[in-house]
């Protein structure tokens, strides 16, 4: 599975993904502990996209962001850093801390020259290093959590042999943020789940309004097949029918075999694992005789324990009572019965 190394900002206006934007580098620089965040902060000759101070040292946030596709290359850091030196007199002895965000990447050129720069170099932040710092602010469910959770959606939608899972992309909404786990079937991409930043699959009908918004913005997420989790009562009956056919399934394996240990039998047949069924004798019970309740306690006990008794299946003794004492002469199949 490739990480997530897009983000996609889902809008049908330009003004409304800006603010889509802006709320994502909200959400990043306060995750990476900076407050009192301002944006678009115009200044003689220049203008600063961000800005703010850190919530415990004294360092100061100056930073250009960048929500296009487009990789920057060296000469848009090299004219960032030229624009931040009025910045830099002005902070004095203050620690200013220059990031450049960019959501297309970066080229390696540029890479390789902040680099050399060491601590002088602009801290270049592409997509997935914004999407790894919102998981570990916890901002963002892990792609491991949204991948459990879209799993579920698999199941449900029964295509668990089919399809495997391709990739997961970050999405931007009015709803908030969205885990896109992508499936593919033969390399060709098929289906997708989306996961709410909280970890919560969306609903079909809440996921048909992300679906519309991506079509109108030139997306391809109408022609893929959507995977929905399902409705909580149906859940709720899918769980309880796995819970039982597994039970079943333990207990067949459990108590479905005997091994004739101890018994006067040939040596290799001791050892072997029989079917208990092959081997089960249906059993019956002696129950008391109901008697007159005006009798005293001891003569009742003493009636139940010598007075001849009703013979019934052991198996409608077991079905219509709660409580049992099953009493036999050793060899008797008490434990064999209990087992069957």
């Amino acid at each position: 599975m490739k990480s997530a190394i897009t983000i996609r900002l889902l809008s049908t206006t330009t003004n409304h993904k800006g603010d889509l934007f802006t709320r994502l580098m909200d959400d990043l620089f306060f995750a990476l502990g900076y407050e009192d965040i301002q944006h678009d902060v115009a200044k003689s000759g220049r203008e600063i996209d961000v800005q703010g101070k850190h919530r415990t040292e004294p360092r100061l946030l100056r930073a250009e962001c960048k929500a296009h596709k487009k990789t920057m290359g060296g000469a848009e850091v090299s004219k960032f850093r030229g624009a931040l030196r009025a910045e830099q007199i002005k902070a004095g002895k203050k620690a200013m801390m220059d990031y450049f965000i960019s959501l297309g990447g970066f080229t390696e050129s540029a890479v390789e020259q902040e680099n050399e720069l060491g601590d002088e170099g602009i801290i270049l932040v592409n997509a997935p290093q914004i999407v790894a710092h919102l998981e570990r602010s916890h901002v963002l469910v892990s792609n491991k959590n949204a991948a459990d959770q879209a799993g579920r959606c698999v199941s449900y939608a029964g295509v668990d042999n089919d399809v495997v899972i391709e990739s997961i992309e970050l999405l931007g909404h009015e709803i908030g943020y969205l885990k896109a786990v992508y499936y593919s079937h033969n390399k060709k991409t098929t289906h997708f789940a989306l996961v709410h930043a909280d970890g919560t699959p969306l609903a079909a009908d809440i996921a048909q309004a992300v679906i519309d918004d991506d079509k109108t913005g030139g997306g391809e997420l109408h022609k893929l097949q959507y995977l929905a989790p399902a409705p909580l009562e149906q859940d709720r009956r899918v769980a309880r029918t796995s819970a039982l056919e597994h039970y079943r399934r333990w207990i067949g394996e459990e108590c479905g075999f005997i091994q004739l240990d101890g018994l006067p039998i040939d040596e290799k047949l001791s050892q072997k694992k029989l079917t208990l069924e092959k081997l089960f004798v249906p059993l019956r019970a002696i129950i008391p005789r109901e008697i007159d309740s005006a009798g005293s306690e001891n003569d009742k006990q003493q009636h139940n324990l010598f007075h001849e008794g009703v013979i019934i299946p052991i198996g409608q003794l077991l079905s219509s009572r709660r409580h049992v004492a099953l009493l036999a002469a050793p060899g008797g199949g008490k434990s064999t019965l209990m087992k069957r």
